[in-house]
């Protein structure tokens, strides 16, 4: 359970009768007092279990937590012992991977008393099991309850619930607005990509003067660029003043970012964050220096004392510094630095976002076979990830001009189509199926789930000098762009402005 075991070493403690709780606290509550005799066997088994409570313990105490359910007595104890009892056996049984009955304890505990704790838990949950809906509903209520408790939880789990929950869905829907009344900022980084798809819901269900409300908190370039473009959003942006330009917003965005930074020197992920904003201005020797600056940092500090908090987060710094010496023209150092990333694990786990980057990159260089190489070590992945390991072979087979190895990778992107539709419009550019590419682009255009991305992509943004195996696939996606069909597609759906930003991470 991935999400759910990196939740458990740091969330709430619950109160149990008469004891408290081992866990870290984000409640201040004092423990309620013991009902009933504590002489009683029954009562000191549980006084006992609540005392020493550790999840490094978990094994044995979920053997012993399951015994003291069983008991025919647990169901006269008070509410509150059998709360606190329900949600220790539902922590421990996540922990041992008993994914089912984690989630029976905790929805039996929300019986007795909702709590932000079961709500967030049950969210994790139902996502490791797939059931993405059914994890936005719950990440709803979670939120609805317990706001303030969110930044206790795996800095992903927002993302990845909205990324994976259906678009249009009453859950997906819920959700955004409940991030939207606690006020969610992704822990400072902003969050305007999200106001963005809450938006896109007010407008999906006829409401446009609701999206007024998130469109006024979007100050994110890319997402500012996705309402300037979208025909959609033209009536509701009429009646808004005050909203910056792209290009306004870029550089605020760099400047809060190095606020963020210097307020909260331990976290390294504004500072990570700061790095992206600096590429899309296209600052990248800036990049290239802060970048140094955490090397530096980690490399004097004892093994024991990290200067960061979330030491993790320097894979994206690598992956950033990455991004900047290739613009800069420094080749080597570019796949050096990114491969030492790929080489590291991503939180105990082989990595993924750095293997498969850099496999991109060489696919970039024209060199197949590094490219093969590298995403052969990649670890566990997603639909989408999949598909972009697909890409990377079939980018290798282009170069080779093996004709069975594009077919062959083609034709899995076209049956995954629905775990990355951009990435099998890249495949078809690529490899120069220009007409299915423009029957596939104009898909994603008319497609409301689709739609913003994709104008997005078409926009004319700055871009550094093509890498050699890249100048082929950029002719072949300006000859794809600038098809009639397209063209026509694009002036009754949206538009395509020029602005002076270059593609990178500004979606927050």
């Amino acid at each position: 359970m991935r999400l759910a075991g990196m939740a458990l070493t740091a969330i709430l403690c619950l109160s149990m009768a008469g004891t408290a709780c081992a866990w870290e606290s984000t409640r201040k509550t004092s423990p309620a007092q013991a009902p009933g005799n504590l002489q009683d066997p029954y009562q000191q088994r549980i006084q006992d279990i609540a005392g020493r409570f550790q999840l490094s313990e978990s094994r044995r105490l979920n053997r012993e937590l399951k015994t003291i359910l069983a008991d025919r007595r647990f169901e006269a104890l008070p509410d509150v012992q059998r709360h606190g009892l329900l949600i220790m056996a539902a922590a421990a049984a996540a922990f041992e991977n008993e994914g089912e009955r984690s989630r029976s304890l905790f929805l039996r505990s929300i019986q007795i008393k909702p709590s932000g704790y079961a709500w967030y838990m049950l969210s994790m949950l139902e996502m490791e099991n797939g059931q993405n809906d059914q994890a936005a509903l719950y990440l709803g209520r979670a939120l609805a309850e317990s706001p303030d408790e969110l930044v206790d939880y795996p800095e992903e789990l927002v993302p990845e619930v909205l990324r994976a929950s259906t678009a249009g869905s009453d859950a997906k829907f819920g959700l955004l607005k409940a991030l939207y009344e606690a006020g969610w900022n992704q822990r400072g980084l902003g969050a305007s990509d999200t106001w963005f798809k809450l938006a896109e819901e007010y407008l999906r269900r006829g409401e446009p003067i609701q999206a007024r409300g998130p469109i006024e908190r979007i100050d994110g370039a890319m997402a500012l660029i996705k309402l300037r473009i979208d025909r959609r959003f033209d009536g509701v942006m009429s009646k808004l003043e005050g909203l910056p330009s792209p290009e306004q917003a870029a550089q605020r965005r760099v400047e809060r970012l190095r606020r963020l930074v210097t307020e909260q020197p331990r976290r390294l992920e504004p500072l990570s964050e700061l790095m992206g904003a600096l590429l899309v201005v296209g600052q990248w020797d800036e990049v290239v220096r802060l970048s140094s600056e955490v090397k530096a940092r980690l490399k004097e500090a004892p093994a024991d004392a990290p200067p960061f908090d979330d030491v993790d987060q320097y894979l994206w710094v690598q992956n950033r510094r990455s991004t900047a010496l290739r613009a800069l023209g420094r080749w080597d150092e570019a796949v050096a630095e990114l491969a030492e990333a790929a080489r590291t694990p991503d939180r105990g786990q082989t990595n993924v976002n750095q293997v498969l980057n850099l496999g991109g990159l060489y696919c970039s260089l024209g060199r197949p076979d590094d490219a093969l190489a590298a995403i052969a070590l990649v670890g566990e992945m997603s639909g989408y990830g999949k598909m972009v390991q697909a890409s990377v072979q079939l980018c290798a087979a282009t170069l080779k001009q093996d004709t069975r190895g594009i077919e062959r990778t083609l034709g899995y992107l076209r049956k995954h189509r629905a775990d990355g539709e951009d990435v099998l419009l890249d495949g078809l550019v690529s490899t120069g199926r220009l007409d299915e590419a423009a029957v596939e682009l104009i898909a994603q255009l008319e497609a409301l789930d689709t739609r913003a991305e994709t104008l997005l992509s078409i926009q004319e943004l700055k871009e550094h000098a093509s890498m050699p195996g890249d100048v082929e696939s950029h002719a072949q996606w300006e000859a794809l762009v600038a098809r009639a069909d397209v063209q026509a597609a694009v002036a009754r759906l949206g538009r395509i402005e020029h602005y002076p930003l270059y593609w990178g991470w500004d979606d927050h």
